[in-house]
């Protein structure tokens, strides 16, 4: 406003403008573009478009591959933001990767007079390549040079990018590697990149920020092969937790001043894997079992259902009718403690009836233990390193028990092993921050809530808004995105900056808004000693035992497994002791009994070999190279001679003889000369080349649910979720008979998978029904019409199967449920009728009359349909 009033008066000309007034219209440039700044200078008095625009050059535009002066521009980013905010001593940093599919199209860059977009050259074993571009040239083979890279070069469908990410909130992610790519790269590939970072970054940023100790990615097949590769890898000195059940470490490496720092952390996204934890709930093929408790979407759509407030819960329509499953903001309200109350009050019976929820509860305090490890506003570091065993030690104890459950598969009732091993990473990684934070750089909190590759998602999200706010943009675009983001950074960790813009309102953190946070919050310098580590998570490990055994995951040592879970002691007899430590049923260490316990006393041991063994497996056979279509499947592979000669041309454009000056047109031969953009724009609309319109496609398994007031416990000649139906089953040489029982999931099996039905269906027209499959936990008898629920006894019938849906009374006293008289003479009277024996029916089916009087009659058997004549004479 003080430069708004003292250039009232003042020409356009003589108007003057402070550092921040340039800066806010740089960066209402950058979000906003030309139109924005006109409209806003012309209303404020600001600067002429021409004035923001000569600000802005200074951005300098990112090449591909590992770019030298966006490493060193990173390190005056980071030495001026540590200067500003008085920041000593070295920082943590993070190294994460991602990829984001892309505009099909090749660009020509005026700068260097390259075409930007290629990955590589076609051939079967093409391999995408960093940095790969074409040089056109000026002379007259530069038409022939762009042909030949359109015909034997690969487009680039995705874009890959590492970001360095400094584990400290006043530093900014800083994106120094940009490559096309069709995704045909592998983890050796991989694994070469993060050398190459590595030295980079020793050489250019170790002494402006600090020591690059980690790499997160967000479940990339080829990068986790390789997270588990270093982090169970015994090479060197390595860093971990002196405790038998933490099952990884890192290593210890030198840098450029002779310091000790920690080296290759592995850490997958929490956030991705927040998602990931939450999306089985839904799916249509997937039913999660803790115990034999089902952890179902249905009995969150109860919770919205029976409680009529919002403030009871959350939820929102969009949390249970989940379209967007990257939404973020959506799988935090699912984790809520108040949506496990209002679970809690559905089990207890306290409003409706009551139903069986304590799978899903049990799932969701998982998933809320796990984020409370990297978000919490109240946990301590100590908490967390107890939070970070629970999770790990329960995932491994659920999955062996699902293992060896009869019935049971990890493919149906489990969550995936992706999502396994990543959630597993992810908390050895937090432990071990948590550690190195503490021993290496103590001055600093740990921001665990700044790892993961987060910050990856936020790029491309920028880089769309830059486009006119559109999400498909070339890589070449990127390019250029890159530099104006680059420079918003360096305005950024001005201390007088404007406010940049924060991100969609999807993807932000509202962990706070559905759990307490308190005005003194933790102290994260609080660092708890190696004892006290080794002791919290040793609780975390008694306490997901605890639960598993409340669950009805434990092993069945015959009423031996009843003893307080508070009295547990998982010494193992390690200290030579005789005590039992109340898990292994006999007082037997399990290494030394060997017994078939081990899996819930030891859930490491098992499932330690298993990641040994999967070690080894991922060297040969596991994530293997990708093999996607490519622009080669469709113009087919190219000839050799041609890709020598083309190799040939590449190699003579790149000498040193580059003219200074480069042309904007290309001489043709018999046409003429042309643009070099129009003619690379003429080979991108090739009818062949497929353009992807960044659409992440996902086969969809489900029809758009709507849980409305109709869709549930509906008894009105339907069948809905949670409603009481009764059963016919009939058995070889056996009388008919109904059961009783609840809905818990109706599926239709149809050409393009399983459909979730959240709707009643009409028992009178189940014709249209006829593939309908319906999920029902069965009643118990307990005497004539008398039953109990029982739970975990689910069984699936065909729809023709339902009789009708039934009226149950229920009793909290006996907690036991009595059957209406009416329903029970209408399940008597049906179940009559189709004991009655079926008797042949004859059928009269023709009359003929013969000239003598006699009458023919043609008579079919109803049983076996053979026909015979009858003869009657008039």
């Amino acid at each position: 406003m003080k430069t708004i009033s003292s250039n009232l008066a003042k020409s356009k000309r003589g108007a003057r403008y402070d550092k921040f007034t340039h800066q806010f219209y740089e960066v209402l440039k950058a979000v906003g573009g030309p139109r924005v700044v006109k409209f806003v200078s012309a209303n404020l008095n600001g600067p002429d478009i021409r004035t923001v625009e000569r600000n802005a050059r200074c951005a300098k535009t990112q090449k591909p591959g590992f770019d030298v002066d966006t490493l060193k521009l990173a390190g005056e980013i980071y030495r001026q933001a540590k200067a500003t905010h008085n920041i000593e001593g070295p920082v943590l940093v993070e190294a994460a990767e991602d990829e984001t599919v892309l505009l099909k199209l090749i660009h020509w860059d005026q700068r260097t007079d390259e075409l930007v977009g290629f990955c590589g050259e076609k051939g079967d074993e093409h391999v995408c390549q960093p940095g790969f571009a074409v040089v056109v040239g000026n002379d007259e083979d530069a038409y022939q040079r762009i042909e030949a890279a359109f015909k034997d070069c690969v487009v680039g469908h995705m874009a890959r990018v590492i970001m360095l990410n400094p584990l400290h909130p006043k530093l900014p992610a800083v994106a120094v590697f940009l490559m096309s790519t069709c995704n045909r790269f592998t983890h050796a590939e991989v694994r070469d990149q993060w050398q190459q970072l590595d030295d980079l970054y020793n050489e250019h940023l170790y002494s402006a920020v600090g020591p690059l100790v980690s790499h997160a990615s967000d479940g990339d097949s080829r990068r986790r092969k390789l997270m588990y590769m270093y982090a169970l890898s015994e090479e060197g000195v390595r860093y971990t937790l002196d405790h038998e059940n933490f099952t990884m470490s890192c290593a210890l490496k030198e840098r450029p001043d002779g310091r000790v720092f920690p080296a290759d952390l592995m850490d997958q996204d929490f956030i991705h894997n927040g998602k990931k934890l939450i999306n089985p709930l839904d799916h249509a093929s997937r039913v999660l079992s803790l115990g034999g408790n089902a952890a179902h979407m249905h009995h969150l759509a109860l919770v919205v259902q029976r409680f009529d407030l919002v403030a009871d819960h959350h939820l929102r329509r969009e949390d249970i009718q989940r379209e967007d499953r990257q939404n973020w903001a959506s799988a935090q309200r699912l984790m809520f403690p108040k949506v496990r109350e209002c679970l809690q009050k559905i089990q207890n019976g306290e409003v409706g009836i009551p139903e069986n929820v304590v799978g899903t509860m049990a799932y969701l305090e998982l998933c809320w233990y796990y984020v409370e490890i990297f978000c919490s506003f109240t946990a301590t570091l100590a908490e967390r390193v107890k939070f970070a065993s629970y999770v790990v030690n329960f995932l491994r104890i659920w999955r062996h028990w699902i293992y060896l459950q009869p019935g049971l598969t990890l493919q149906h009732n489990y969550i995936t092993r992706e999502c396994f091993q990543d959630v597993l990473l992810s908390c050895h990684f937090a432990v071990l921050l948590i550690r190195a934070v503490r021993d290496f750089t103590p001055d600093e909190d740990v921001n665990l809530c700044l790892t993961g590759s987060d910050c990856c998602e936020d790029f491309f999200s920028d880089n769309g808004s830059f486009v006119v706010n559109k999400h498909n943009y070339s890589f070449y675009d990127m390019l250029n995105n890159t530099g104006v983001m680059n420079r918003l950074n360096q305005i950024r960790v001005d201390e007088n900056a404007p406010e940049i813009p924060k991100k969609h309102k999807k993807q932000e953190n509202i962990w706070h808004k559905g759990n307490p946070v308190p005005q003194q919050k933790p102290n994260m310098r609080d660092f708890p000693t190696d004892e006290e580590m080794v002791a919290a998570w040793e609780a975390g490990l008694v306490m997901s035992r605890s639960k598993c055994r409340e669950l009805g995951m434990a092993p069945d040592r015959n009423g031996e497994d009843d003893h307080d879970p508070g009295q547990d002691s998982d010494d193992d007899g390690d200290d030579g002791g005789g005590g039992d430590d109340g898990d292994d049923g006999g007082g037997d260490d399990g290494d030394n009994g060997g017994g078939d316990d081990d899996w819930f006393s030891k859930p490491h041991k098992v499932t330690g070999a298993t990641e040994q063994r999967l070690l080894k497996e991922m060297c040969s056979d596991m994530c293997e190279e990708v093999s996607q279509p490519t622009i080669s499947d469709v113009l087919g592979q190219a000839d050799p001679e041609v890709l020598s000669s083309l190799r040939q041309q590449f190699d003579s454009a790149e000498g040193d003889d580059r003219p200074s000056t480069v042309s904007s047109t290309v001489t043709i031969a018999g046409l003429g000369s042309m643009h070099k953009s129009t003619l690379v724009s003429q080979f991108n609309g090739m009818p062949d080349v497929s353009k992807d319109r960044l659409q992440r496609v996902r086969a969809r398994q489900f029809t758009k649910k709507k849980y409305d007031s109709n869709s549930m416990e509906d008894v009105t000649n339907t069948v809905g979720l949670f409603s009481d139906c009764a059963v016919y089953v009939k058995d070889r040489g056996l009388p008919a008979k109904f059961l009783l029982g609840r809905v818990q999931r109706i599926q239709n099996t149809g050409a393009r998978g399983k459909v979730e039905y959240c709707k009643p269906i009409n028992l009178n027209s189940t014709e249209q029904y006829s593939k309908v499959e319906v999920h029902v936990a069965m009643y118990r008898q307990e005497t004539e019409h008398s039953y109990k629920y029982a739970f975990k006894d689910v069984r699936v019938f065909p729809i023709h199967s339902i009789i009708m849906g039934i009226s149950l009374t229920y009793s909290p006293e006996s907690n036991k449920y009595t059957l209406d008289d009416e329903d029970v003479a209408k399940l008597l009277e049906f179940i009559h009728e189709q004991d009655k024996p079926a008797r042949p029916v004859a059928r009269k089916t023709t009359q003929q009359m013969a000239a003598d009087g006699r009458v023919v009659t043609v008579v079919q058997s109803g049983r076996s349909g053979r026909t015979r004549k009858v003869v009657h004479y008039i």
